[in-house]
């Protein structure tokens, strides 16, 4: 089964132009592919041209696009079975967002929200947070978060899904962890 989502750009008078992905869209594959390039902006024309991919169709492949507002609304319910992850992109602010679909509650849950294009982003598979901070040694992992929380993590032996958190009260505590 593939892993639906949503690309959205942002517009002037705040609707979202959103394009389908049919297929990997969670973090550690579309999450990652926008990081990369969102962190590639450097100039007007940059965003201009990431933009015209994304709405062409040339970024996920489909030119499928319809209008929305930042709260999703005009989603129905049968939608909210069927896109997995949704990011969304303001050019004009520099900033981006990703979301989670949360199907028991039905509706999506923050990954980030208007995080800077220069903001450094750990991507895993389910997995993304803004941070200040991060260093690895082998399947563990510790970030500071932006709000200054230490968290390890530790990712499962095969993938580089996140399988526990750890917080931690100082970065002297998470180093010897890493250890």
């Amino acid at each position: 089964m593939s892993t639906r989502g949503l690309v959205g750009i942002k517009l002037s008078d705040n609707r979202v132009l959103f394009v389908y992905n049919h297929s990997d869209s969670y973090p550690s594959w579309l999450g990652k592919r926008i990081y990369e390039q969102v962190r590639k902006i450097k100039t007007e024309q940059d965003a201009e041209d990431f933009e015209e991919e994304i709405t062409s169709g040339r970024f996920t492949g489909y030119d499928e696009q319809f209008e929305s507002d930042e709260n999703f609304s005009g989603f129905t319910d049968e939608d909210y079975l069927f896109y997995e992850y949704i990011y969304i992109i303001d050019f004009r602010k520099r900033t981006w967002s990703a979301y989670k679909h949360d199907y028991k509650n039905k509706r999506y849950i923050p990954y980030f929200i208007h995080i800077p294009f220069e903001q450094e982003v750990v991507i895993f598979d389910d997995y993304m947070q803004p941070v200040k901070k991060m260093w690895r040694s082998g399947n563990k992992v510790v970030i500071v978060t932006l709000d200054d929380k230490i968290i390890g993590l530790v990712l499962a032996e095969t993938s580089e899904y996140v399988a526990q958190k750890i917080p931690f009260k100082s970065e002297d505590e998470a180093s010897a962890w890493l250890l």
